[in-house]
This record gives C-alpha cells, sequence and structure tokens, in this order.
C-alpha cells in the first residue's frame, strides 16, 4: 500500500472530531479537565448525564439480555436505581475517579447508554473503558464509535498512557467493538469474576497511547 493511500485509509477511520484539534501532549501529568467536555463524531453526542435521563436509563437497563452481560447492572434496575447512579456522577468527576458518558444520537439527542472511564490510576497513566447500550441500538456501530471518540481524547487530550477494557468470554459481540476500535487482546482470566453466582472467565484488551 502506497503512502498516500494509508494516509487516506486513516482519515476514514477517524471518527473522533472534537471541537478544535489536538496533538499528543509531551508533559507527563495526567491533564484531568476542569469541566467535563461535549465529544462528538460522525453519528453520535457523548455528553454528561442529568436526572432528566433517569427515565430513559431505566427503560433501557432494565432489561435482562444487558444485566447478564454488564457486571454492575442489575435486574431488574429500577428508576430509583437510575437516579441514585446518575447522581454520584459529579461527585466522582471531581474525585477524579471517573468519566461517564451518556452516548446520545447527535441528530436528535437520543440517549442510547453510557460510556465510562473508571479504575484510574494516576500514577501509571492508565484507566479502564466500560460501555453499555440499550438492546434496540446493538449491532449497528454505534459502541464502536463511541469508544474510539472516548478513548482517542483519554490518551491525547488527557495524556492516559493506556485504556484497558474487559468482557466476559461468552460475549464475544464486545469483543469485536474493543478489535474495532483499535484495542488489542492481551490474554484471557479464568473464573475471576461471578455473575449470578457463576464463576466466569473474563477476556482482557488494551490500547495505547504511541499506538494511535
Amino acid at each position: 500500500m502506497k503512502k498516500g493511500e494509508i494516509e487516506s485509509k486513516k482519515q476514514q477511520n477517524k471518527h473522533a472530531v472534537l471541537k478544535g484539534e489536538f496533538t499528543l501532549e509531551k508533559n507527563q501529568e495526567l491533564h484531568w479537565p476542569a469541566s467535563q467536555v461535549t465529544l462528538q463524531s460522525q453519528n453520535l453526542l457523548l455528553r454528561h448525564f442529568s436526572l432528566e435521563d433517569a427515565k430513559q436509563v431505566y427503560l433501557l437497563a432494565n432489561n435482562r439480555n444487558i444485566a447478564n452481560n454488564v457486571a454492575n447492572i442489575p435486574y431488574p434496575y429500577t428508576l430509583k436505581d437510575a437516579k441514585y447512579w446518575i447522581e454520584t456522577h459529579f461527585n466522582e468527576f471531581l474525585a477524579q475517579k471517573k468519566i461517564i458518558y451518556a452516548i446520545t444520537l447527535l441528530k436528535n439527542n437520543q440517549l442510547m447508554g453510557a460510556i465510562s472511564l473508571v479504575e484510574i490510576t494516576p500514577e501509571h497513566k492508565r484507566a479502564e473503558l466500560g460501555y453499555w447500550l440499550g438492546e434496540r441500538y446493538w449491532n449497528k456501530g454505534y459502541c464502536t464509535e463511541a469508544t474510539i471518540i472516548l478513548s482517542e481524547y483519554v490518551l491525547q487530550k488527557l495524556n492516559f498512557n493506556k485504556i484497558t477494557a474487559h468482557h466476559l468470554i461468552r460475549n464475544p459481540a464486545s469483543g469485536k467493538v474493543l478489535l474495532n476500535a483499535g484495542f488489542t487482546h492481551e490474554g484471557t482470566l479464568r473464573q475471576h469474576v461471578f455473575k449470578n453466582g457463576i464463576a466466569e472467565d473474563i477476556a482482557l484488551y488494551g490500547k495505547l497511547r504511541q499506538h494511535l
């Protein structure tokens, strides 16, 4: 493949479009934002949650198929659960523990799910990424697009070195999302978590700043 073709391919695969260009920072410190910025791509807008989203979160997340594949979503999931979860976001952000985004459609602001940066370890410049989508929005490429947006923002703008992610082995669709978003499969942890009383294997993935 010629150089020009390679550059063209990179442009076709670039989903994340922030308001203003940004480049890799050389400073060794993490650049935690003063406020949670909005991230935009071709089809999606990632924004912070508000309590007005609680009913839609409840309607989306109260689904056995979602709960079976997401460690921290119970079933049944109540409106009270949704309100409590949203109310924790601001303080978690201020404490630099989590950044939680609503995944919405750019054209109409329809809320479809969530994507989060958690397990933040500043000394290692590393964090874990997690996500879930309402079942009606599966297999449309939205989760991959959201994962690209957030991971590239975190690695480039916030100066993290590595983003990790994992999924239950029995949920290979999540692995495809991560591979399509530029993550690399790094291994398997056997019987690493319990879900519904059953020991489950998980697959591990990572995305490095140097490989952007």
